[in-house]
């Protein structure tokens, strides 16, 4: 599995799930970096073999304009470096080539033609429409004809952005997996609300996510602030850094035009997010622009949360309306305002979806279930 090697969250978090769980059944897996960092580290205790070559840091898909396409002429000799470095490091073939950074997507390619691999791209984002004549889209799309490499999109809204491929290689909808031991709320050392500083009587939204405009926590924020005028006991949990920059302080600011300040919390970032989120009693996903798939969603359902979403992207497709969490159309503050509503009038049903979350979410976004329907992949005919 071609990978940086120094991720932390999002695709370091799904390749270390999907090689951990691979590797628990018997199977032999290798992570190939091209810098030594966390994801690495976390992989050798997992049983994940992993190597570093010397091939240094990769180029393209980086930057903007003429320069991206600078930097694109530069990965393909970078590719064939790493396909070579590849090949010499294990002169056993592998039989699965899967590879998740789109600017490692061609030296997968090469690594698997070169061994004779099945390819996989599990696509982690969207693919972007916004340089002329759309050229990252067609560039992946040549790049998956060229070697045969199987794109498996995250939702089924990042397949519709790269769009068909052609010569049986249209992408496959393959959501992600959360740790179903990790993500366990009867062994988790949670965070109490005491030590939050959070009341206990009050309903607590949570938003696991870096700050940033993009996430929408503000708008989220201004939301409660407005429901909290009427009287409603509510209160808002942030999880994520950074907290002395511009989105937090806007949520500051917003707090203490309404004289709310001790109804927002700001945890920071976490390595251990799990913990929070027994303190919450909604989890919210309120990002404004699309958002992939949402693995803070997913974490959260198996923490028996219930979901509460900008239904665009992945967590349309993943939150059940009215049963494992709400739908938020618009992300706006009367938006967010009226999801706000429908889980105070959720009321004691609460614990109830929350339940019925975790047990979704062990069906279909465990890190069980989702490598039993890559094993079907692999082999479409052999029991998982």
């Amino acid at each position: 599995m071609p990978v940086r090697g120094d991720e932390v969250y999002g695709v370091g978090t799904t390749a270390l799930n999907l090689g951990a769980e691979l590797a628990r059944r018997g199977h032999r897996v290798r992570f190939l970096g091209v810098v030594e960092g966390p994801l690495l580290e976390a992989a050798r205790p997992r049983g994940i073999e992993t190597k570093v070559l010397p091939v240094g840091e990769p180029t393209g898909y980086m930057r903007r304009g003429m320069r991206r396409l600078l930097d694109v002429a530069a990965s393909v000799q970078w590719s064939q470096a790493f396909a070579a470095a590849a090949v010499a490091a294990y002169p056993e073939p592998p039989t699965v080539v899967h590879v998740h950074w789109p600017h490692l997507l061609l030296a997968a390619g090469r690594y698997g033609a070169a061994v004779k691999a099945r390819t996989f791209w599990e696509m982690p984002n969207i693919v972007s429409d916004r340089p002329p004549l759309q050229l990252p889209r067609r560039l992946y799309r040549r790049t998956l004809r060229l070697y045969k490499i199987q794109p498996l999109a995250n939702s089924a809204y990042t397949a519709a952005t790269l769009g068909p491929v052609g010569m049986g290689l249209n992408p496959i909808v393959f959501h992600l997996g959360v740790d179903q031991e990790r993500f366990d709320p009867t062994q988790v050392n949670a965070v109490s609300r005491e030590a939050l500083g959070l009341p206990e009587d009050a309903l607590i939204f949570g938003v696991v996510a870096r700050l940033h405009e993009s996430k929408g926590q503000a708008i989220f924020a201004e939301a409660v602030c407005r429901r909290l005028q009427s009287d409603d006991n509510l209160a808002m949990l942030l999880v994520g850094g950074p907290t002395d920059g511009p989105v937090a302080q806007r949520i500051l600011h917003l707090a203490e035009q309404g004289g709310h300040v001790d109804r927002f919390r700001f945890a920071g970032l976490q390595s251990k997010p799990e913990r929070f989120y027994g303190a919450m009693d909604v989890n919210v996903n309120c990002r404004i622009d699309p958002e992939p798939f949402g693995l803070s969603v997913i974490e959260g359902m198996m923490m028996e949360k219930p979901a509460l979403v900008h239904a665009l992207g992945g967590p349309a497709e993943t939150v059940d309306p009215e049963s494992t969490g709400w739908h938020v159309d618009t992300p706006t503050v009367d938006g967010f305002e009226a999801g706000i509503t429908k889980a105070i009038q959720a009321g004691a049903d609460l614990q109830r979806m929350g339940r019925h979350a975790r047990t979704v979410a062990l069906e279909r976004f465990s890190t069980r279930a989702v490598v039993d329907r890559y094993l079907m992949l692999l082999n479409p005919e052999a029991t998982p």
